[in-house]
């Protein structure tokens, strides 16, 4: 959250012309400044954005501490990343996700080239920041829920690839010549059929964290099967260990809501199912 709110005051000192080491403008004095220059950034909450900035504060002379946990992720998620990219927007035509470049575009490759030169992450970043605020949309105010919890794969995204750029060469060229020899696809296809046990009713689908093909074990919701639809419930990837459990499926249908659209007319199909549109 400190980096985030870092990151705002940068964007708004750089857009006025303020000296990157100017202490004397406190937060509140550049948005006073900026809102006068873009009305749009008027719209937001100013509420908010106060209690944004008091617990970055905190945080910088105090320290944190895990009580702080779910109170930053909420200022995060309800106001740090959402008004970030409103200024984005509106002060530098710039994207934290490319999605928002032009609407309706479904791959990143469909842009123009001065369209790519918006997009502020490259596209996997991106679709994981969108899982984050997806996530917390639509769980928001539902009993159990833990704000959290939207975070949960982005962790698993970063910490999977923090332990790829850590590999040494000789690890590279193990996990290579296990792939090479068919080990890597034996210990999958184990791992896969150890799920499939576990779970009812499943389907194999792409990996969202790790794009692993097929290697996502999907567990359909009964509830919704016996009602004659369709929707995920626990999974686990059996190549990057990715695993949401049970009580948690509005993590699954956030991160596999394309997948199961595209899927649905042959999974009813192989469920014994009509398609009730």
């Amino acid at each position: 959250m400190v980096l985030c709110v870092n990151a705002l005051e940068s964007a708004i000192k750089a857009k006025l012309g303020v000296p990157p080491d100017e202490r004397k403008l406190q937060l509140r004095d550049l948005l006073t400044q900026v809102r006068s220059q873009f009305p749009d950034l008027n719209e937001f909450d100013g509420d908010k954005i106060r209690a944004l900035r008091d617990k970055r504060n905190q945080l910088v002379h105090y320290g944190f501490s895990p009580k702080d946990d779910r109170e930053c992720a909420v200022l995060l998620l309800d106001v740090g990343l959402p008004f970030l990219n409103l200024c984005y927007k509106t002060m530098y035509d710039f994207y934290l996700d490319w999605h928002e470049i032009r609407p309706g575009i479904t791959t990143f490759d469909k842009l123009t080239s001065a369209e790519m030169s918006k997009a502020g992450l490259v596209p996997d970043v991106a679709e994981q920041l969108g899982f984050i605020m997806y996530i917390y949309k639509s769980a928001n105010g539902k009993e159990g829920f833990n704000p959290e919890h939207s975070f949960y794969a982005f962790i698993h995204f970063i910490r999977m690839h923090l332990k790829q750029s850590a590999m040494s060469q000789s690890e590279m060229n193990s996990l290579e010549d296990a792939e090479s020899r068919g080990i890597q696809y034996d210990n999958e296809t184990k791992l896969k059929n150890g799920l499939e046990r576990l779970f009812h009713d499943t389907c194999n689908l792409d990996c969202p964290i790790c794009y692993g093909i097929g290697t996502m074990i999907v567990e359909l919701d009964e509830n919704s099967l016996s009602e004659g639809d369709i929707a995920p419930d626990r999974c686990g990837c059996v190549r990057c260990g990715f695993v949401v459990g049970r009580g948690a499926s509005y993590i699954s249908k956030v991160l596999l809501a394309t997948q199961m659209v595209e899927s649905r007319e042959r999974l009813l199909k192989e469920f014994g199912l009509t398609d009730r549109g």
